[in-house]
C-alpha cells in the first residue's frame, strides 16, 4: 500500500482506539449499531454540506472545512469498521469459531494491533471456549 494509505489507516485505528475508550460497548442488534453508522455518515454528509455551499473564500475557512470533512471520514471509517468487528464477534461465538482468527482477518494484522476491548473479549471467548472443553472432556 502507498504511504498515504498507511497514514490514514494509522488515523482510523487511532480513532477506532479512541472510540472504543469513550464507547466501550457496542449494541448488539444490528439496526441499532447501523443506526450509529448512518450518524457519523450524517456528520460527514453535513461537513462537506458546510464545505460546498461556504461563502467565504479565506483559505483558512476552507481548510477548517476541509479538516472537517476530513475527521468526519476518519470517523466515519471507524465506525463502519467497529460495525464489522462486532458483526463477526457476533457470527464467531454462533458459530464457534476463535475470536482472534475472525478479527485478523478483517483488519489484516497481529491480534497485538487490535483495541483492548478486543482483546480482552478475545480472551473472555477463548476462555470460556476452554473451560467448555474442559468440563466436556
Amino acid at each position: 500500500m502507498s504511504d498515504r494509505v498507511d497514514e490514514i489507516f494509522a488515523e482510523v485505528k487511532a480513532e477506532i482506539e479512541r472510540a472504543q475508550k469513550l464507547h466501550p460497548d457496542w449494541p448488539s442488534d444490528l439496526i441499532h449499531a447501523a443506526a450509529i453508522v448512518s450518524e457519523e455518515a450524517g456528520e460527514l454528509v453535513k461537513a462537506v454540506n458546510d464545505y460546498a455551499w461556504c461563502k467565504t473564500d479565506t483559505r483558512e475557512a476552507i481548510r477548517a472545512l476541509r479538516a472537517e470533512a476530513r475527521k468526519e471520514a476518519i470517523h466515519t471509517a471507524a465506525t463502519a469498521i467497529r460495525f464489522l468487528i462486532n458483526l463477526e464477534v457476533t457470527k464467531a461465538e454462533a458459530a464457534n469459531v476463535r475470536l482472534e482468527e475472525i478479527i485478523n482477518y478483517i483488519i489484516g494484522q497481529n491480534l497485538k494491533h487490535c483495541p483492548p476491548a478486543v482483546r480482552n473479549y478475545c480472551r473472555k471467548i477463548e476462555e470460556k471456549a476452554a473451560n467448555k472443553e474442559t468440563t466436556d472432556g
